[in-house]
């Protein structure tokens, strides 16, 4: 009796060490492949901070030349801003103020 009570357990023992050791491969199995996704992942970070430092400066670079007026639309008197102003004022103000005169 005492015989089998020691066989059962020690194959107790045993089942509980290879479930232990299979759980153990799993997770290790399992770390491995999300190291190399973390791995992977921080490429793509590092991929996409340098297209968004590019993106800025790219845009820094669009916001300077629309803060100056062009060649052309000065020569025109224009208003580098706004294509409806003319010679300082807004077309709509220029027929508005003749409308008036014709009208007095």
């Amino acid at each position: 009796d005492i015989f089998l009570n020691n066989q059962s357990k020690s194959s107790m023992d045993l089942l509980r060490d290879i479930g232990q050791a299979d759980q153990l491969t799993s997770t290790r199995e399992e770390n491995r492949v999300l190291q190399a996704k973390v791995k992977e992942l921080t490429v793509r970070v590092h991929e996409l901070l340098a297209e968004n430092q590019s993106l800025k400066a790219e845009v820094e670079l669009y916001r300077r030349e629309c803060a100056l007026p062009t060649f052309s639309k000065l020569t025109l008197g224009g208003n580098h801003n706004d294509d409806n102003i003319v010679g300082g004022e807004t077309k709509g103000s220029f027929i508005d103020a003749m409308d008036d005169e014709i009208d007095d």
